[in-house]
């Protein structure tokens, strides 16, 4: 990985990463680490690609008690949102030091040994950001599903946070500064290079590679102490499931009903009740999240199997 972008301002690295393939503004914002921090007002933003707009912005803002975050889609209006995102760039994933096994330098070396290393990580002061930038910008709105997706994917593959896997993320701002606990880390670009990838090629990467980071813990994702619920299983009763919810949420490692084995049981049940219908669903809700296997993964495996058969012999 070369390091090309390592230098960059703030106004700069946006620039570099919205390139001149989007049109829209991009939302670059100010919070407080304690949104009841005394003194501190609550989030200031500006919406713009002018880097004179950045720059100053940026001055004003980078201080003790705050941070500077950009949103990873440009957005259509004053208000950043899911609904107001209008052109994506690549697909991110936010990797935070404590909640994972490895050291942060395992992390670059594992992230750089991808089949698919990102084109753009980024050292946030506590983390890693990693970007894979996208050949060209996408219209949000016509892939959301397809990107969300690919998000939750990206999540699991790198031990990153659940909680990004959506378009309208905000993310650290290079150039700026991370003072979370008091601390005045600088926001810097680790590796910058010219990779560029179709959302295609992204997905059936993510579909056919296990985790290489693992999250430290990786706790039931449905709260298994409903009082309702669980009276209900007393009496023997078993309410119908939402397919789509189980399927979001199931991930590699994850325990109780988001482990991979559990949803599947429970949502190859309720799908046979269904009937036919309920079958068709279930396919066409795991090609849209991305979990099926393509046809093919599936020849290269056969393949596989049977090169083990011969040299077996």
């Amino acid at each position: 990985m070369d390091d090309t972008g390592a230098d960059l301002n703030a106004a700069e690295f946006i620039a570099h990463l919205f390139g001149p393939g989007t049109e829209a503004p991009v939302y670059i914002c100010s919070l407080a680490n304690d949104r009841d921090e005394p003194g501190e007002p609550g989030e200031r933003h500006v919406t713009t690609r002018d880097r004179n707009d950045i720059a100053r912005f940026v001055a004003k803002w980078d201080r003790p008690k705050r941070g500077l975050f950009f949103c990873v889609s440009t957005i259509d209006g004053p208000r950043r949102s899911k609904d107001a995102a209008v052109e994506s760039v690549g697909l991110h994933a936010d990797i935070d030091y404590k909640g994972i096994i490895d050291s942060p330098a395992d992390v670059e070396r594992r992230l750089s040994q991808l089949r698919l290393p990102p084109s753009v990580t980024v050292r946030s002061g506590n983390g890693l950001h990693a970007y894979w930038l996208f050949k060209e910008p996408i219209k949000t709105q016509d892939e959301r599903e397809r990107i969300e997706a690919a998000l939750r994917l990206l999540s699991d593959l790198v031990g990153g946070d659940p909680a990004v896997c959506e378009v309208a993320r905000l993310m650290r701002l290079p150039g700026t500064h991370n003072t979370k606990q008091g601390a005045w880390s600088e926001v810097t670009i680790a590796s910058d290079t010219s990779l560029r990838y179709e959302l295609d090629d992204l997905e059936e990467w993510l579909s056919e590679t296990s985790p290489i980071i693992l999250r430290k813990e990786r706790p039931s994702q449905f709260p298994a102490d409903n009082p309702f619920l669980l009276a209900a299983s007393r009496l023997g009763y078993k309410p119908p499931i939402d397919v789509e919810k189980r399927l979001q949420g199931m991930a590699y490692m994850a325990g109780g009903d988001a482990s991979i084995h559990s949803t599947q049981l429970a949502v190859s049940a309720s799908l046979l009740n269904s009937g036919a219908d309920g079958l068709g669903r279930m396919a066409d809700e795991s090609d849209r999240l991305g979990y099926t296997i393509s046809g093919t993964t599936a020849a290269a495996a056969e393949k596989f199997n049977d090169t083990l058969a011969v040299d077996a012999r």
